[in-house]
């Protein structure tokens, strides 16, 4: 097993499957209401139609079979070492590396470039980013309180690698079991957004760099849905994502 619940958690849990990422056992809430959509999630940012086409939702097509989603984990390259997820993550494109593939941020892709064969210094870790490492596993359990879903903590600095194109990376906050309407088990992406950073992208919606990150972090672990989680200015927003093989297929070849 491997420490979980942040950085410097006495705490151990046994791992849930073979792979060598654990997760805790999961937060059961025993009340809470029957969540359909994302409609129908209290507090969740409202659907837009000037979302671009590409992640509009449709039905989902099926890649691959899906089976006992244990025994359908995709590799685990490395749990627990911040130095060894950075090596990691040098080895293909991460879920957040998918917003710069298409041109969402203010990084480039030289510069995306130069971090994968290492011409460019890791950055390192700010206040910012520890703060937001440690209040991750509260608001995953404020989000499982909330909704009444459960969830399963991944290990730190955990990075799987997808079967079907291993260039995918990822490196998943929570794991979520099968929720009311939707088909089979999920994920949580938390997002601690500041005053500051809380600009009007986040108040309708989910921002559009964050529904790229999480469709990427469907394809590396093959489930069909991801909830994005951002405590934004204090308050807790939620939206479900469905996934979209169109985009997926633009991602995979841009990769």
């Amino acid at each position: 097993s491997v420490p979980l619940g942040g950085r410097h958690s006495p705490r151990k849990f046994p791992a849930r499957q073979s792979s060598q990422c654990a997760t805790t056992s999961g937060w059961p809430v025993s009340a809470g209401p029957s969540l359909v959509s994302a409609k129908s999630l209290p507090g969740s940012w409202k659907r837009s139609d000037t979302v671009p086409h590409v992640l509009v939702n449709q039905e989902s097509q099926q890649v691959t079979e899906k089976g006992d989603p244990a025994m359908q984990m995709p590799e685990c390259l490395t749990s627990g070492d911040r130095g060894k997820w950075l090596d990691a993550r040098r080895l293909g494109l991460g879920s957040s590396d998918a917003p710069v593939l298409i041109g969402l941020t203010k990084k480039s892709l030289l510069e995306l470039w130069s971090e994968k064969v290492g011409l460019a210094h890791d950055q390192e870790a700010t206040e910012l980013m520890e703060a937001g490492l440690e209040l991750q596993p509260g608001i995953g359990r404020m989000f499982a309180r909330r909704t009444g879903r459960t969830l399963q903590e991944v290990a730190p600095w955990t990075v799987y690698r997808s079967r079907q194109a291993p260039v995918l990376l990822a490196s998943p906050d929570f794991l979520c079991d099968a929720a009311d309407g939707r088909p089979g088990p999920g994920g949580v992406e938390v997002k601690f957004v500041t005053f500051i950073h809380a600009t009007d992208d986040w108040q309708e919606e989910a921002p559009l760099s964050a529904q790229v990150q999480t469709q990427a972090q469907m394809f590396v672990l093959e489930r069909e849905w991801w909830t994005i989680c951002g405590l934004v200015r204090g308050t807790l927003k939620y939206a479900d994502v469905e996934r979209e093989e169109r985009f997926l297929k633009v991602l995979l070849e841009l990769a």
